[in-house]
């Protein structure tokens, strides 16, 4: 869900304040894993002057951590091999030589992390 306000307290400046949530949610069908919610809130302002155009930006305002993109997946570890191309579906397997076996190992949270608070600024010409 988005969410905001903008203001034009003057001609030729808006400023906003914008907000973005997305709730926890099942990662995969069973719903045994919960992809993580977020809430950001963004900070924005633009100024035009006749044919030029200032720009300032605060993104993740309140400097949260949080997941960008979420989905389950097994991993496999350094040592062990996972054959998609040849023998899709398997699970991983040890490499000829290594100590030990490894069976179908559990999905787990793969995730992006999102980019912590930032400031963003920018011209623009127009012609």
């Amino acid at each position: 869900m988005n969410g905001g306000i903008t203001v034009y307290p003057f001609v030729g400046l808006e400023t906003a304040l914008r907000a973005r949530y997305l709730g926890d949610r099942p990662a995969i069908e069973d719903r045994s894993l919960t992809a993580r919610g977020y809430t950001l809130v963004d900070l924005l302002a633009r100024y035009r002057w006749k044919n030029v155009e200032a720009s300032l930006a605060l993104l993740n305002l309140l400097d949260r951590d949080w997941r960008e993109a979420q989905f389950s997946d097994n991993s496999c570890l350094l040592g062990e091999l996972q054959d998609p191309v040849r023998h899709p579906g398997t699970p991983c397997s040890v490499r000829p030589g290594l100590q030990g076996s490894h069976e179908d190992p559990p999905p787990d949270i793969h995730f992006t992390p999102g980019n912590p608070f930032s400031v963003r600024g920018g011209i623009t010409l127009y012609f």
